[in-house]
């Protein structure tokens, strides 16, 4: 009969880093596949067992004859960061431990994910997938893939990432969004990871959506036939997992305390600062330029995380509630060097019908002809985009952010239903 210390020589002799957690737990912290350590220590005992189905560790444990429990814990992160090659190794190991939870009983050991090539279509090879993804990406994708497999287990799946499929889906919406303008880029109309696609729809086309709504219409058919399902992912380091639909009727729809939206021309007065904000009842928007190049909104508060507006889409919005977008930067800076007299007169326009307290007209120009080319593009757009939307009654307001925030979580009246896992 082992003790705990000769469990520790033994792992100490194997080569792997441990934590004593308890008299009968022993961790092993690892960056590698911890299924595969675990498999590997196993057979180093004498009559021990390795559980998979055990409660408090998604891969598994080692038990002993004496009753030790041996778990493999991942090494800590600082983030899960490492940009689009990461982005493409952890989309394509889920859809590979998706076809694990599908075809192959559960069973994420190396060798079992060896054998699923031909039920995925992804952008990394499952050698790639099997020896670099990182222990806790492991532990995300086992818990997702159980969990889709409890939600859509009736039926069977290809699972897609970055495929010839995907791309006939994307560029059908490129083709649209062209003419429509609608979006910025494919991301905020469908934030999809992942696709789940039955036998009956993988030679789908989608060329007989002729709007950016046909083709919203063709996948909320197969979703709701379950024949096609886009999952928007986030890594969970919990064995609670949700699946929420999204964009598919309203009752899955977010919604919003807007309450009674106010504005600022800046925090620190509106000379001192290039950005003007719109506060509502859960956040703020912040709205700035980057020199010429762009404009944009960004939320903050309780969905920071919910990312950005582009000008094109912020435009598209006020324009559709109160009859004019507002203008580009490239437009602005033009205005400023070729006409600064003309383009002066109408920034003070907007000015005399958003800011307290008022100056003149000269006081305007003296202090504004201090700042830069970048204050001027930054603070022209953001003050002539409130004085938009100032002229109008409440309601328009409310739907102007309401359907920003949308557009930044991809929950607008034109953006794809899909599933989102978290």
């Amino acid at each position: 009969m082992f003790g705990m210390d000769k469990y520790e020589k033994l792992l100490s002799s194997m080569g792997y880093e441990y934590k004593v957690i308890s008299g009968k737990r022993i961790s092993v912290i690892t960056d590698k596949n911890r299924i595969q350590v675990l498999n590997d220590i196993n057979k180093e005992i004498s009559g021990s067992n390795y559980r998979k189905d055990v409660s408090y560790s998604s891969v598994g444990a080692v038990i002993t004859q004496d009753g030790i429990t041996i778990l493999a814990k991942p090494k800590k992160s600082s983030g899960s960061g490492g940009g689009s090659a990461m982005t493409s190794l952890t989309e394509s190991a889920q859809c590979l431990y998706a076809a694990a939870a599908w075809y192959g009983k559960s069973d994420f050991s190396p060798e079992n994910l060896k054998k699923l090539k031909s039920n995925v279509d992804i952008t990394e090879s499952i050698d790639k997938i099997v020896n670099d993804l990182p222990a806790f990406w492991q532990d995300s994708s086992i818990v997702i893939s159980k969990k889709l497999h409890d939600k859509f287990g009736s039926k069977d799946y290809k699972f897609h990432r970055g495929s010839s499929w995907v791309s006939r889906l994307e560029n059908r919406f490129k083709l649209l969004n062209r003419s429509e303008k609608e979006f910025s880029n494919v991301n905020k109309w469908s934030p999809a990871d992942i696709y789940m696609v039955s036998k009956n729809t993988e030679s789908e086309t989608f060329k007989s959506a002729n709007s950016i709504v046909e083709l919203n219409s063709i996948i909320l058919k197969y979703i709701k036939t379950k024949d096609i399902i886009p999952v928007s992912l986030k890594k969970t380091a919990s064995e609670t997992v949700s699946i929420k639909y999204v964009n598919v009727d309203t009752k899955n729809k977010s919604t919003y305390e807007i309450g009674r939206p106010v504005y600022t021309v800046g925090k620190r007065g509106f000379f001192n600062s290039k950005d003007v904000y719109v506060n509502f009842m859960q956040g703020e928007i912040q709205f700035r330029g980057f020199n010429t190049i762009d404009f944009q909104g960004e939320i903050k508060g309780k969905y920071a995380a919910h990312g950005k507006i582009g000008r094109g889409a912020i435009s598209n919005i006020i324009k559709k509630q109160v009859g004019n977008g507002i203008d580009a930067p490239s437009d602005v800076a033009k205005r400023y060097k070729n006409d600064s007299d003309g383009l002066y007169k109408e920034f003070y326009k907007y000015y005399k019908a958003v800011a307290k307290p008022q100056i003149s007209y000269l006081e305007f120009v003296e202090q504004a002809s201090k700042k830069d080319l970048g204050w001027h593009v930054s603070k022209f757009i953001g003050t002539q985009m409130l004085y938009r939307i100032s002229k109008y009654k409440k309601n328009a307001l409310d739907a102007i952010i309401g359907s920003m925030i949308g557009y930044a979580t991809s929950e607008s009246d034109l953006s794809a239903p899909h599933v989102k896992v978290s």
